[in-house]
C-alpha cells in the first residue's frame, strides 16, 4: 500500500437534531431498493478530508430516499440546518436524527438558539477534532 501524509481540515461542529420520533432501521433498510454499494462513489480518505468542500461534495445517504417520502419532517430539518448556515446536512444512518456541519462553534450554537424552541426535537452541538 502507498502511505501519503493528510492535510488535516480545521475542527468541524456539528447541530444533531433528533426530531420526536423513531425510525424502524429494519424498515428502512427492508424498503431500499437498490443494492447498498454504490460502485460510482469511489471515496479515499485523502478527498474525504482534504477539504470541507470535499466533505460536503460527497455527503449521501440511500436510505433518504426511503425515509424522506414517509417522514417529510427529516427533510425540513435538513433544510432548517441549510437555512441557518450548516455547509452541508444528512440524515444519520437510517434516521432519525440529522446532522448540519458548520465551520465554527459560533455557527453550530447560533443555529442551535434558533432551533431549540421546536418542542419535540432533541438538539445537541458536538465537535469533530
Amino acid at each position: 500500500d502507498k502511505l501519503e501524509s493528510l492535510e488535516v481540515i480545521p475542527p468541524l461542529w456539528f447541530l444533531l437534531i433528533t426530531p420526536g420520533f423513531p425510525i424502524s432501521t429494519a424498515w428502512a433498510y427492508g424498503n431500499v431498493r437498490r443494492g447498498l454499494t454504490n460502485r460510482n462513489n469511489n471515496i479515499t480518505i485523502p478527498q474525504c478530508i482534504n477539504h470541507l468542500q470535499d466533505v460536503i461534495t460527497i455527503l449521501s445517504n440511500d436510505l433518504e430516499h426511503v425515509v424522506i417520502p414517509r417522514y417529510p419532517l427529516i427533510q425540513e430539518i435538513k433544510e432548517a440546518l441549510l437555512a441557518e448556515g450548516a455547509k452541508g446536512s444528512l440524515m444519520s444512518g437510517s434516521g432519525s436524527t440529522v446532522f448540519g456541519i458548520f465551520e465554527s462553534e459560533a455557527g453550530a450554537q447560533a443555529a442551535y438558539s434558533h432551533l431549540k424552541s421546536h418542542a419535540d426535537w432533541q438538539l445537541q452541538v458536538s465537535k469533530r477534532v
